[in-house]
């Protein structure tokens, strides 16, 4: 098994070992048009996944938002990992794949083995940083089965939204300003991880939530 990285500058990606906590290896994902960016959470020039006809899978510049970049999420080859997908100007799909050489590819959809599955493990971590719970907000209990119960403190987010992992919105709704804890019904929710988006007037927060 090996970990996807990128050092911001160069076009290109590299595969590295799994015990590797480096800031190469640390990514967000963000929301875009009901589907996900991914993102180097160091930054640096070159610092969003793309695809290009000529070099397969590389890195550009995050201004670059369109169909090369935009990626959606579904069940791997086995429990817990997920198949990146990326549906491209051509309209045609296209899926990340990491191959025996360790070289980072976009394959066809017939595709559909180790390879092209991978894990996404949540950071917490003050060097990287990205935390999935900051001080002032925090989410329990996580893993959930139907009530979740955010609590804020000295919190500006006044609105929520919920995606599954294909970047579907599931759900949204207020956060009412001065208020300590608001309670989140997911008991129609199927089981698997969400992310849950908090949105304020000067900032915005992602949180990853394990349904069961």
């Amino acid at each position: 098994n090996l970990r996807i990285a990128a050092d911001g500058q160069s076009t290109s990606l590299y595969t590295t070992s799994m015990s590797s906590t480096e800031p190469n290896v640390v990514w967000q994902f963000r929301s875009a048009n009901g589907l996900w960016h991914i993102d180097r959470n160091g930054g640096g020039i070159n610092s969003r996944i793309t695809y290009l006809i000529s070099s397969n899978a590389a890195m550009a510049e995050q201004s670059l938002s369109n169909g090369t970049n935009q990626f959606g999420f579904t069940a791997g080859a086995t429990e817990g990992t997920y198949m990146i997908s990326l549906w491209n100007q051509t309209d045609s799909i296209y899926r990340l794949q990491v191959g025996s050489d360790g070289k980072v590819n976009m394959v066809n959809l017939d595709n559909q083995g180790q390879s092209e599955s991978f894990t996404i493990t949540e950071v917490n971590d003050q060097n990287t940083g990205l935390q999935e719970v900051h001080d002032q907000v925090s989410v329990y209990p996580n893993p959930v089965t139907d009530k979740l119960i955010l609590r804020l403190t000295d919190s500006d987010y006044n609105q929520y939204t919920l995606y599954n992992l294909s970047g579907k919105q599931i759900q949204s709704g207020t956060i009412n300003s001065g208020g300590n804890f608001k309670v989140i019904d997911l008991s129609g929710c199927l089981s698997g991880v969400y992310v849950l988006r908090l949105t304020g007037d000067l900032r915005t927060q992602t949180l990853k939530i394990m349904v069961n």
